[in-house]
């Protein structure tokens, strides 16, 4: 539920530390607890794009993280 508007308003992350979500785009995989979440699917990929960390890393956050811990090309 991070970064979504459920979340952020009750415990906003704080924006000084999206510098160290973009350091650390190698180590984060996306987490769903679809679909027992308060709120459409998409809407959690779009608050994560709205995070403005770029393509390459929601591309590692959405895939390729999750790929490499599993052992398993990515569809491209």
């Amino acid at each position: 539920m991070a970064f979504t508007d459920f979340s952020e308003r009750l415990a906003p992350f704080p924006e000084e530390e999206h510098k160290r979500l973009l350091d650390l785009g190698d180590r984060i995989l996306l987490g769903s607890d679809f679909p027992n979440i308060p709120y459409p699917y998409a809407h959690q990929l779009h608050a994560l794009e709205r995070l403005g960390l770029g393509d390459d890393w929601l591309r590692k956050v959405l895939c390729e993280n999750g790929a490499a811990l599993f052992h398993v090309k990515p569809a491209r």
